[in-house]
């Protein structure tokens, strides 16, 4: 026998009819993960947004071919990419601001991914006109994605040795923020932190 929570009865000329307990339990359950999914939407929403402008990402190539870049640049001359830089010096110059750093993998929505790469070192430059790099603020360790238009091989000296730049002109930046600290005794027997899922200068599931 279904449990009900009443059975027929009648008030004036109207019949009510009673309906299964189950019945209720499933629609406060559909009302639950419609809050929930609207809830979340704007979450799930900003996370599927590019760093970069859709325009620039659908011309684009995303990563860099680092190998065959270097070893055979020009079929890739004045191409369109999308990737990540760590920063390891910004150079304010009279044509420009200069960016050097690590070459970042980065997904689809330009945003860095946590795999191991060869240190591959790139340059980019910000033309004047497009405005400055300040290098109190696009300081060395933060991370950047850019659309850039790859310009050939730069040739100079890095750490004594000579090295052959990938060298780019900056048509966007975007600046990644840092990464939250956390402070704690490093003696507090009842402390317990889980491992970070984060790579390099932020957290990697977080939005912007």
């Amino acid at each position: 026998m279904q449990l009900t929570v009443s059975s027929f009865f009648t008030k004036g000329n109207i019949q009510f009819k009673s309906y299964p307990l189950t019945h209720y339990f499933t629609n406060l359950l559909s009302g639950f993960r419609l809050v929930t999914f609207i809830f979340f939407l704007p979450l799930l929403t900003s996370c599927a947004t590019p760093v970069i402008s859709p325009g620039l990402m659908g011309q684009a190539r995303v990563n860099l071919p680092i190998n065959d870049l270097t070893a055979n640049p020009i079929p890739y001359e004045n191409h369109l990419f999308v990737f990540a830089v760590k920063i390891a010096e910004i150079k304010v110059t009279p044509e420009g601001s200069q960016l050097e750093g690590v070459y970042v993998p980065v997904d689809e929505w330009g945003r860095p991914l946590n795999i191991r790469q060869p240190n591959a070192r790139v340059r980019a430059l910000l033309k004047q006109e497009y405005g400055l790099l300040d290098p109190l603020i696009y300081e060395k360790g933060r991370l950047v994605t850019i659309a850039a238009t790859f310009k050939g091989l730069q040739p100079d000296r890095l750490e004594g040795m000579n090295y052959l730049f990938p060298y780019f002109h900056i048509v966007e930046i975007y600046l990644w923020e840092r990464p939250l600290r956390r402070y704690y005794y490093p003696y507090d027997p009842w402390f317990y932190e889980p491992p970070p899922f984060r790579f390099g200068f932020g957290y990697y599931w977080w939005c912007r």
